[in-house]
């Protein structure tokens, strides 16, 4: 007696875990015909899922029109064909950018870490590797910076192409390099832009922007003359250059 007590405690306490396991987290399940629905799994038989919907419903799918499960956390906004974005939690981005104008050059290299507040508003730090020149037909200018800045997002919808818009704001620190005979200061940093973010089925999101850079330096340049000493010149210059950037986020 016992032990058929035990052993039906046992099973009991099988089923009680298999069920907090279902429970604990929401699942996507994605339809051959690319429907999905999102929800608790309450039972499984082979045959059919019993699923508890966002929603409130109680779904009845069948397992030969399953196509995909997917498990995911309760801070995902679930968009078309099972796709999803995240609304809230820590993310990182990565992302590199060049300018239009090829006789003037801008490379950005960027990496922040960041918080989706909500749905809407994203908030990080940053910091990356930005080489920029310039001619300016009397004089060539080659700087380098390190900057540090804070980041801002809001989007606007939660579709599979989700706009946005962003800024970053910070400090460029020079970084020149070792064979450059001028010597120039870092500046203020300001990038405004917009873009898009791709909804995807894993952790990672394409990221699309368009965006302006402003970068302030102040420098003296030296200079050689074939007839006369050599001297030096001071100058101020603003880097503004309109920026393409491919990136990558995950969680």
């Amino acid at each position: 007696m016992r032990i058929a007590v035990l052993t039906l405690c046992f099973v009991l306490a099988s089923f009680y875990l298999s069920a907090q396991d279902f429970m604990e987290f929401d699942r996507i399940v994605t339809y051959s015909d690319g429907s999905t629905f999102r929800g608790k799994i309450v039972r499984s038989d082979g045959l059919q899922i019993l699923l508890l919907a966002t929603t409130g419903d109680t779904l009845h799918l069948q397992t030969e029109e399953i196509k995909r499960i997917k498990t995911v956390d309760k801070n995902v906004v679930l968009s078309q064909r099972g796709k999803f974005r995240y609304n809230q939690g820590l993310f990182a981005l990565m992302d590199l950018g060049v300018t239009f104008n090829y006789s003037e050059g801008t490379i950005l290299w960027d990496a922040l870490v960041g918080y989706h507040l909500n749905e809407k508003y994203s908030v990080g730090i940053g910091t990356g590797f930005h080489i920029n020149n310039m001619d300016t037909r009397s004089v060539y200018f080659d700087h380098d910076f390190v900057p540090v800045y804070a980041y801002g997002q809001k989007f606007f919808s939660n579709s599979n192409w989700a706009p946005f818009i962003f800024s970053k704001i910070g400090y460029g620190i020079a970084t020149p390099p070792a064979w450059l005979r001028d010597d120039y200061s870092g500046g203020f940093y300001f990038q405004p832009g917009f873009g898009l973010q791709l909804a995807s089925r894993s952790k990672f999101r394409l990221v699309l922007t368009l965006s302006n850079y402003l970068q302030h330096t102040t420098g003296t340049e030296l200079r050689d003359n074939f007839f006369t000493d050599s001297y030096s010149v001071d100058y101020s210059v603003w880097y503004s250059r309109l920026i393409f950037k491919v990136g990558l986020e995950f969680k």
